[in-house]
């Protein structure tokens, strides 16, 4: 993921829908969570998403 990505460009709505039609919101945060992610984790973008993401039901 490049901090350019659409997932940091305030498409919050369109997330959402992927995230609850897709994927299961644990799934989605065991993602987040990879070593991979590490360079960006303090990224209040980053941060932001992983909020976001948290918050789904």
């Amino acid at each position: 993921m490049r901090l350019t990505s659409p997932l940091f460009s305030g498409v919050e709505q369109d997330l959402a829908g992927m995230v609850s039609v897709y994927y299961d919101r644990e799934d989605f945060l065991r993602v987040l969570g990879y070593q991979a992610y590490d360079a960006i984790r303090d990224d209040p973008r980053f941060q932001a998403l992983y909020a976001l993401v948290d918050t789904l039901v």
